[in-house]
């Protein structure tokens, strides 16, 4: 009789939840935690940075463009991704405590400031991302920027259109 019981249960949930089984468990609201989050961009002029710091302001989200973080690198270090000890105290106060690193920038960007921010968020158990956009119908085969920060990046994505960003920190929690 129990199982007869049990049977019947699953069937009406199964129809009172929009046919999906798995519908009664999905969270319908932001995590109950708010997530915090740098985003760094890697062109000054992007037009997606304008939006990020027009939003609401957050103690949740901090915006930085190349101008920040190209000040931590000392000119004559060779590659250009250097910074010495001085510099490197300074990054290490400007690298504040967050879940979450999104480099943001179009493929061909600089990837000087995306670097610096990595390496200075490395071995910090924080989630860097990448969000590199390719453009549509552009000749275009330069592949620098998301080639150089593939490997000092969690997750890299690659995508073709603009207004990305915004739909994943809204999916991620973020400046709310």
């Amino acid at each position: 009789m129990q199982t007869g019981e049990s049977e019947s249960r699953r069937a009406q949930a199964r129809s009172s939840s929009s046919g999906w089984p798995e519908a009664r468990f999905r969270i319908r609201a932001a995590n109950a935690s708010p997530r915090t989050a740098r985003v760094i961009f890697l062109n000054e002029a992007d037009p997606e940075m304008a939006l990020c710091r027009s939003r609401a302001p957050s103690a949740h989200m901090r915006v930085s463009g190349p101008a920040e973080l190209h000040a931590f690198a000392e000119p004559g270090s060779g590659s250009g991704f250097g910074f010495g000890s001085t510099a490197a105290e300074r990054l290490a106060q400007w690298a504040a405590p967050v879940d979450l690193v999104l480099i943001v920038g179009d493929e061909g960007d600089d990837p000087t400031a995306g670097v610096l921010a990595a390496r200075a968020y490395r071995g910090r158990s924080v989630t860097i991302s990448g969000l590199i956009r390719r453009r549509l119908g552009t000749a275009s085969t330069d592949s620098r920027t998301s080639d150089t920060l593939r490997p000092l990046c969690t997750t890299m994505m690659l995508v073709n259109d603009t207004g990305y960003l915004d739909d994943l920190l809204d999916a991620l929690g973020v400046g709310e």
